[in-house]
């Protein structure tokens, strides 16, 4: 299993939904990560990379996320990686 460490800023405001069946309360977000670099030539470049994340914790998500967690709000967070696109069919 892959870990992983991001540190970004929020794209928007964290959404709380409520799983079917089991009502069970999780929060779906986007964290948006930023590289510089310098390029080849010298002049400075940046990168910005976002990643869809959800938090399954409903303890997590009901007492940090929901009141605190706001569009631009700094966060790192850990977790684990899926790939959530399924293969290219073989032909």
């Amino acid at each position: 299993m892959q870990t992983l460490t991001l540190e970004g800023y929020l794209a928007a405001d964290p959404s709380i939904l409520a799983a079917q069946g089991s009502g069970k309360k999780r929060a779906s977000f986007r964290v948006l990560e930023t590289t510089r670099f310098r390029r080849a030539n010298g002049e400075p470049g940046e990168r910005t990379t976002g990643f869809n994340c959800i938090c399954f914790n409903e303890a997590t998500a009901e007492n940090y996320i929901q009141p605190y967690a706001r569009k631009g709000s700094r966060v790192v967070i850990q977790g684990h990686v899926e790939n959530d696109r399924a293969p290219e069919p073989d032909l």
